[in-house]
């Protein structure tokens, strides 16, 4: 295995997609955060995983039915623990200026048509992060995409022909290897459930990163299998 990807941060003692659970992530030593994205009414990226704030904020509604300001006057920490009251929704503006030594798995959770362009837009205009997105320029790119969704994947590899994409997935099925291969995809990133030693042979030209554990033993017949990393709420435990 090449690494271990906090999942949300170390979302197991800090809320999930909040500056906290980064932090925490990073000082347990891994190497690569991940996090989910969504437009927020102003079209500003915003990290959070559901399109409401119902599950993990004092509010209630749609994502992009606020904007950012009004996003971030809202609690998204006391449903963790009121221990952590005073956490907001970052933006991506947020995680790209405040980390510089960590790699980032960044999901387009969103399904706006608009998402992908304002990612790489935003990324653009950061002088750090805009270089180390490129294959051709760095033997590993700082920033790994990825997405359940297709039209979000064409649209990366619209974007750009340079750059990681992983596609998320429940199951393997020829399907899903022909779509891979009609964008020249990097990585299948599938369900650890849905990976067994005969459907592990099919992704040979592709990364494989596994999500979905729910405890820490699950995860040693997947690197025994030789995935390259997996995606966990305690990274602190492996």
């Amino acid at each position: 295995m090449k690494y271990i990807v906090a999942h949300r941060g170390l979302s197991s003692k800090a809320p999930e997609n909040t500056l906290e659970s980064f932090d925490l992530a990073i000082l347990s030593g891994v190497t690569h955060i991940e996090f989910d994205v969504h437009l927020s009414k102003d079209n500003e990226v915003v990290v959070v995983h559901d399109d409401t704030v119902d599950r993990t904020s004092n509010g209630a509604g749609k994502v992009n039915s606020m904007t950012l300001e009004e996003l971030q006057q809202l609690d998204f920490g006391s449903w963790f623990s009121k221990e952590f009251s005073h956490s907001k929704i970052p933006s991506l503006r947020n995680i790209l200026m405040r980390y510089k030594s960590v790699n980032l798995v960044i999901e387009i959770k969103g399904k706006d048509k608009f998402l992908v362009e304002k990612v790489f837009k935003i990324i653009h205009s950061n002088q750090y992060w805009k270089e180390k997105i490129y294959k051709s320029k760095e033997d590993e790119p700082g920033i790994i995409f990825c997405s359940f969704h297709t039209d979000q994947l064409m649209r990366l590899r619209e974007i750009s022909n340079d750059i990681f994409i992983g596609y998320l997935v429940k199951e393997i099925n020829q399907d899903i290897l022909n779509f891979a291969s009609s964008l020249s995809l990097d990585g299948i990133f599938p369900y650890y459930k849905s990976l067994n030693k005969e459907n592990m042979t099919l992704l040979d030209n592709y990364y494989v990163s596994c999500y979905g554990f729910n405890k820490p033993d699950e995860v040693g017949k997947l690197l025994n299998m030789g995935v390259d990393a997996v995606t966990v709420d305690w990274p602190d435990k492996l």
